[in-house]
């Protein structure tokens, strides 16, 4: 494989360079445009589930709705662990599935077993399933703060203006608003006031939840919301429409008690209110709300920050009086100074491995090929992670950043190998024939310790090993050929000899020579069947002449 790889660059060694320019280029236009985040998506499929139960304490939250919701979510398939949590009028149920499941089957599962929810008491708001949200959670936190807003207002606007308009934002799950103030109409009831005017505590509340459009209380008129009915005309049907006509604690008051010439405010106290908190936000020292924006899995962090400041710009210009603060978390600054960092690093550590390949390896082109190479390969790499991965994060860099170790121990043998080669390649050519002493004499083992011979020097003239120093193969210490029948055994590492064939092989020096295959690298010479050896030809796999160790370097790594 590797043979044939290299036999086909040095052959298309302009396609070779084209293919690495292209690459450069790719990397440049695709790699600005690439997601990245923090950290990878490592937690489990995760499920949320929440009831609101307005007005029902912790206890009754538990007993009426978490524990029967609990027993419908319990038999939901390859179910890892279940979790509740019940506080003052809401129950959560967070279910955490096998690492292995899929999170959209998760919910649809979930969603399937949720059509059991009309078994749950009447006494609270149909479950509702959560967006899935990412491993790290929030994207942003933004604070809101007034002088001349009240709280209460403000809760109305970050609950039906802002909210909706920042959940529009692509990549954006949920906007949790800490502090939030719901107004509500509130009829506090005095007890001795209620004894002195003659009127029940039961009367009071029927008064108060039957004069509003819809009560969430089931055992009054009002929990049911009537239709309005129609008039026909002789040319038209008209429909009916109430207005209603309370929308401020003063008009409460007016409202009249059942059996009783009483009005509302007359046996208790009417005022504009919140429910109580279970916590608070506080901004710059004062009382204020903050949005927690989360994201969606498997999104572009800064793609999501910069699409949630362009909502709060748009949304600051409808609500004068009221101070936006997008400052105080931003996931993206985060994500932009640790990849600054990894680029700083990586650069640094380029130029030291640069500076360190140009001073241990003589010949420049030999360093320039190394560093060529290792650019390559981490672009290669990162243009690869572009097509496979749908995100980049920190985990990804980092380990691209400890594998340049492995990439400069690569590029450094291989350059190293092409200069051996290059420099053992550089041999005239000489006749390989069996009446011509001089030639058999260059083609024998290495004899220059004085006849010396031992094992080694043995084995190696036997074309066991390869000659010291040269990089090739040396067979039986002299010239000699005999047919290759069924492909013959490479001698040289460059020189493919796979393909069966039945031509003349022969040795040289160690270099096997295929005659009559190339005419540049060997020709018949007679009926002797002599060939013409050059180390510096195609047929050796020398890097002389056409053959460039660039391309190969290049193919190679």
């Amino acid at each position: 494989m590797l043979q044939t790889l290299v036999k086909l660059s040095l052959e298309f060694r302009h396609l070779v360079l084209a293919a690495a320019l292209l690459l450069v280029a790719a990397g440049a236009v695709l790699l600005p445009k690439a997601k990245t985040d923090a950290l990878p998506e490592f937690g489990a499929p995760v499920v949320e589930v929440q009831t609101e139960a307005l007005g029902l304490s912790t206890g009754e939250v538990e007993s009426l709705v978490t524990i029967n919701l609990e027993e419908i979510l319990t038999a939901t398939p390859f179910l890892k662990s279940i979790h509740s949590k019940s506080v003052p009028g809401m129950a959560s149920v967070l279910l955490t599935f096998e690492p292995d499941m899929d999170p959209m089957k998760a919910r649809q599962m979930v969603q399937e077993r949720l059509t059991m929810a009309w078994a749950l008491p009447n006494v609270s708001k149909p479950p509702t399933m959560l967006q899935p949200k990412s491993a790290a959670g929030r994207a942003m936190i933004v604070g809101l703060s007034s002088k001349t807003v009240s709280l209460i207002d403000m809760s109305v606007l970050a609950r039906w203006t802002m909210t909706p308009k920042l959940l529009s934002v692509p990549g954006v799950a949920n906007v949790a608003i800490w502090g939030q103030r719901a107004r509500q109409l509130q009829v506090q009831i005095e007890p001795q006031r209620l004894e002195s005017a003659g009127v029940s505590l039961d009367e009071a509340v029927e008064s108060a939840g039957d004069s509003l459009w819809v009560s969430p209380l089931s055992y009054l008129e009002a929990s049911v919301l009537g239709s309005g009915g129609w008039i026909d005309t002789p040319n038209q049907r008209l429909g009916i429409q109430h207005v209603q006509p309370i929308s401020k604690a003063s008009d409460l008051t007016k409202v009249a008690v059942p059996s009783s010439a009483l009005r509302l405010g007359d046996v208790a106290e009417v005022v504009e209110g919140h429910p109580p908190l279970i916590g608070d936000a506080m901004i710059n020292g004062q009382p204020g709300l903050i949005l927690v924006v989360e994201k969606l899995p498997n999104v572009d962090t800064k793609a999501v920050v910069a699409g949630v400041e362009a909502a709060l710009a748009e949304l600051s210009q409808g609500m004068p009086g009221i101070d936006i603060d997008a400052s105080l978390y931003r996931a993206s600054d985060y994500v932009d100074s640790a990849l600054a960092n990894l680029v700083r690093m990586v650069i640094a550590a380029m130029v030291v491995v640069s500076v360190a390949l140009f001073l241990s390896l003589t010949p420049v082109g030999t360093a320039s090929v190394a560093v060529v190479a290792i650019v390559l390969s981490y672009v290669a790499a990162l243009v690869a992670l572009y097509f496979s991965s749908p995100i980049f994060n920190l985990i990804h860099l980092a380990g691209l950043a400890a594998a340049l170790s492995l990439v400069v121990d690569t590029a450094v043998v291989a350059a190293e190998a092409l200069g051996r080669r290059l420099r053992a390649g550089g041999g005239a050519s000489i006749r390989c024939d069996r009446r011509n002493r001089q030639a058999n004499d260059l083609c024998s083992g290495d004899r220059s310790a004085g006849g010396r011979s031992d094992t080694r020097t043995r084995r190696r003239n036997r074309g066991i090993l390869p000659a010291a120093g040269s990089g090739l193969w040396r067979h039986g210490g002299r010239c000699h050929g005999r047919r290759a029948l069924g492909g013959a055994r490479p001698r040289d590492g460059f020189f493919p000899f796979g393909q069966r064939s039945r031509k003349q092989v022969r040795t040289c020096g160690g270099a096997a020579v295929r005659c009559g295959l190339w005419a540049a690298a060997g020709e018949v010479l007679g009926d002797d069947r002599s060939c013409l050896c050059d180390r510096g030809s195609r047929s050796v796999g020398a890097t002389r002449g056409d053959a460039r160790p660039e391309v190969v370097a290049v193919a190679v790594l």
